[in-house]
């Protein structure tokens, strides 16, 4: 009996399939980066030019927090990060900084972001806003201890690449 319905399932199947037309399903598309309230891949808003500039090496996609980002980081004495969060509450005003950092503000590309200078000097975060209430979070870090500035510099330009690409 057993054998029989394994010849007999195939061809219902078959049969099933054959006898009736069927609707066409439409086909979906992911939305471009350009579209409104769509999620942009966080490696392509950076331009590659302005990473290799920098001394980053190629972005790996993945997710941190259920957030799409972007890691460049490959034991170098430079690494970096884009992570975006398309919000609801996600805008550089609504987002607490670390305890420690030194808050400053900005307008980077004509949009309202802010930088958070790292306490050791060597971690540095830009925090661009885009949409309604989302927002873009570029990270930098060096290795070694040094000027603050080498951190947010490097954090600052990378997020001129990617304020550029970002929808509106």
């Amino acid at each position: 009996m057993n054998r029989r319905l394994l010849v007999l399932l195939p061809a219902m199947l078959v049969g099933a399939c054959s006898s009736a037309p069927q609707p066409a399903v439409p086909v979906t598309r992911p939305a471009s980066s350009s579209s409104v309230g769509s999620v942009p891949d966080p490696c392509d808003l950076v331009d590659p030019a302005v990473a290799t500039d920098l001394g980053l090496p190629q972005g790996r996609r993945g997710t941190f927090g259920g957030k799409p980002e972007c890691q460049f980081r490959a034991g170098g004495p430079v690494g970096g990060r884009v992570l975006l969060d398309p919000g609801p509450g996600a805008a550089p005003e609504k987002l607490r900084p670390h305890t420690g950092d030194t808050v400053t503000s900005l307008e980077i590309s004509g949009r309202p972001a802010r930088q958070e200078a790292g306490a050791n000097q060597r971690t540095c975060s830009v925090v661009i806003g885009y949409g309604a209430d989302g927002s873009a979070t570029v990270d930098a870090s060096t290795r070694s201890a040094g000027e603050p500035s080498t951190a947010c510099a490097i954090a600052r330009k990378l997020a001129e690449s990617v304020a550029r690409r970002l929808p509106r």
